[in-house]
């Protein structure tokens, strides 16, 4: 006798999933059990949710209507659907929930769906972070189309699409590039994969990594020099006399006093570096840069800034130390990383009563010296 299928909760999140993967969502929902509640969450009063409207009328959905409080956000439609799915878990009328999102703030409705002992079902686009995943007892993986790619994919066609990732695609290539210059394209790969916020070529209308970065007509792909079969990326001009003048005017190594003796720590003013940028690289602008300020551009380099007392100098190598984004920019070479240990130093653990350097340690303050000022507004731009 076959297994009657378990009465299912369908909740789609309408602001979140192209409408292109209906048919898909309620195909795959069907396998896992009988959807009788089916329900889609939004703004329907704008336009932008055209194209679910049009499935709603299709497919016999239920649209539920929820007016963004504030211009601009999302959460409140994704604040019903939350309420809505408590209201129905606890009737106990239902045995299985399926939720269609790739918003990783559903994670905890989900889990809790599961301490209920039912099972929770979801779909997403590939989008969809692994915690997100990991939360339901299955999780489907939503794969556009493949005629959704056109034959020789062109940025003209998706107006105004290549252009607003180009800033991120920067971001990413400072934080794989050498400092020759190069980046690995495995490397950009992996950081393209876990941007923030979501950089997904297909998108952008392209099936795979490098037809999208050819077509920003940001970077040259070229074989790698040294072998091994392997292909590397490089900046086309004016960006790559951007960047190489940014790092002339970096310190490359621990500056001296005047009496030729390096300077302890490493550490070099920010007001000379600042005064080098506008000399050296007045074009480079961080906002095209992807990052916020020229502090953030210092971190992703490898560099580290002491504000207050307004001073930089290049981070120790510490693999493995903090983390992701470190993991995957610096990754467990030093060599051509850009993160040089400046000469004359040697690396010392951290502990509890120093701070590892030593230094620091060991150097006294200056009870007579002035106060910090704050730092200069050319460092914080906007």
């Amino acid at each position: 006798m076959e297994t009657p299928r378990p009465l299912m909760v369908l909740l789609i999140d309408a602001e979140n999933v192209s409408p292109r993967f209906c048919p898909e969502i309620l195909r795959i929902a069907e396998g896992w059990g009988r959807p009788v509640v089916r329900r889609v969450y939004g703004d329907w009063s704008g336009l932008a949710l055209q194209g679910w409207r049009d499935c709603v009328l299709r497919h016999g959905l239920l649209a539920v209507q929820q007016f963004a409080y504030a211009s601009g956000k999302k959460g409140a439609a994704d604040a019903a659907l939350i309420v809505d799915a408590m209201d129905l878990l606890h009737t106990g009328r239902y045995g299985a929930f399926c939720l269609v999102s790739s918003d990783s703030d559903f994670t905890r409705l989900a889990l809790r769906i599961r301490e209920q002992g039912l099972e929770v079902c979801g779909i997403g686009e590939r989008k969809a972070v692994p915690a997100l995943a990991s939360a339901f007892d299955r999780f489907w993986r939503l794969a556009p189309p493949q005629t959704e790619f056109p034959a020789a994919p062109s940025p003209l066609k998706r107006p105004g699409g290549l252009p607003n990732a180009r800033p991120a695609l920067r971001r990413i290539f400072l934080q794989a590039a050498d400092v020759e210059g190069w980046a690995m394209i495995s490397k950009l790969g992996t950081l393209v994969r876990y941007a923030t916020p979501p950089l997904n070529p297909a998108d952008y209308g392209f099936p795979k990594l490098l037809p999208f970065l050819e077509a920003s007509g940001l970077f040259e792909i070229l074989p790698d020099p040294k072998g091994g079969g392997h292909i590397r990326a490089v900046l086309r001009s004016p960006d790559a006399e951007s960047l190489r003048a940014l790092r002339r005017a970096l310190p490359s190594e621990a500056p001296e006093t005047p009496d030729g003796a390096a300077e302890p720590g490493g550490w070099t003013p920010l007001a000379e570096i600042l005064e080098q940028l506008d000399r050296e690289a007045p074009e480079f602008v961080p906002l095209e840069w992807g990052c916020a300020d020229f502090a953030e551009v210092f971190l992703i380099l490898g560099y580290e800034t002491d504000e207050a007392r307004e001073r930089l100098r290049l981070r120790p190598p510490q693999i493995g130390e903090s983390g992701f984004p470190e993991a995957l920019s610096v990754g467990p070479e030093r060599a051509g990383s850009g993160l040089v240990e400046p000469p004359g130093e040697t690396e010392s653990p951290q502990t509890e009563e120093g701070s590892g350097d030593p230094a620091e340690d060991q150097a006294a303050p200056d009870p007579e010296e002035d106060p910090a000022e704050p730092l200069s507004p050319f460092f914080r731009i906007g």
